[in-house]
């Protein structure tokens, strides 16, 4: 009876012991799973973004307003976000393929810099409710020697690059082809428009400049543009008008007020479809700033207008239009 017993007892371990093993094996198998993407969102039903650099300790807010516009907000500062840019990265996340589970051991997350304390956190939101979080760290290149020796090829085609992630609700980090740190450093630069002007230049008919003693106006006739009447040189007025949409500056100076300050220099653009855009430029006693520039179109924004001349691709003579060389 004593050995029925036994046995019975040794029958019922067994099954006990059995049952944890699966459970264990399932549960560590939920992260052993290979993703082939590290996410998978619609990256149009993205509704804000939040990024959180440890290094800087800057984290940044990106607000999705209506169909096609977005807000950053850093502290209690508000600035015009850069759609082009935040559509790229949700498009770039939607598109990270996995080319394998680098490690699962928690004590190699500094290495790779995927902890809590090293990463960059992405939160992903839609419709109020975070959908993702991932830690993005290092990235590593490795040049491909085989290849390096065809002249032909260039030192960004046999140069492979390797980022790490890993989503927070995971234990595995993630390897994944290209420099994704990149997009996500300095996020308040990356994420903030940097138009000055409009940006369509076939729609612009109308430019009106005030200086200091000195008012034009270069408008469009036809297909002619002239300045207060007379005909300029086309090609430098076409050049001009292209580089001016074209215009973009990130010399964003965020700790001056200009309240106290006139402008002396102040450029005006009306055209066909488009609100019209005024373009200022205020004195400034630190000769390496010589003015603040501001635009209507990017409320909020002072740059600095010695950065790349600025000042000078702007505010043109009037010589300009008639002397170009």
């Amino acid at each position: 009876m004593f050995k029925k017993l036994n046995y019975k007892i040794l029958l019922i371990a067994v099954v006990i012991l059995a049952t944890i093993i699966v459970i264990i094996n399932l549960k560590e198998g939920e992260d052993r799973t290979f993703r082939s993407k590290v996410l998978n969102i619609e990256p149009d039903a993205i509704t804000e973004l939040r990024i959180y650099d440890p290094q800087s300790q800057e984290e940044i807010t990106l607000i999705k307003n209506g169909e096609d516009a977005w807000t950053l907000m850093v502290g209690d500062n508000e600035y015009i976000g850069d759609k082009g840019a935040i559509k790229n990265v949700l498009n770039m996340m939607n598109n990270m393929q996995t080319e394998s589970i680098i490690t699962r051991n928690e004590n190699k997350y500094e290495e790779f810099e995927v902890s809590e304390e090293t990463g960059i956190k992405v939160k992903i939101f839609q419709d109020g409710d975070m959908t993702d979080e991932l830690i993005i760290g290092k990235f590593t290149y490795q040049i491909d020697e085989q290849i390096k020796s065809n002249s032909r090829v260039s030192n960004q085609q046999n140069t492979k690059l390797t980022s790490y992630v890993r989503p927070v609700e995971e234990k595995n980090v993630y390897a994944i082809n290209g420099f994704l740190k990149m997009n996500f450093t300095n996020a308040k630069a990356i994420f903030r428009m940097k138009n000055i002007m409009e940006q369509n230049h076939e729609s612009y008919r109308k430019l009106a400049y005030n200086y200091p003693g000195k008012e034009y106006i270069l408008e469009k006739h036809d297909i002619k543009w002239m300045l207060n009447n007379q005909p300029v040189d086309s090609a430098a007025t076409e050049k001009y008008i292209r580089s001016l949409a074209m215009l973009r500056n990130s010399s964003f100076i965020d700790t001056v007020d200009i309240s106290g300050i006139k402008p002396t220099h102040k450029l005006k653009v009306e055209g066909t479809g488009f609100t019209p855009v005024i373009v200022e430029a205020y004195p400034s006693q630190d000769t390496t700033i010589g003015y603040y520039i501001t635009s209507t179109i990017n409320p909020g924004s002072i740059w600095n207008g010695s950065t790349g001349k600025l000042f000078e691709k702007i505010f043109k003579s009037e010589e300009y239009f008639f002397d170009y060389q």
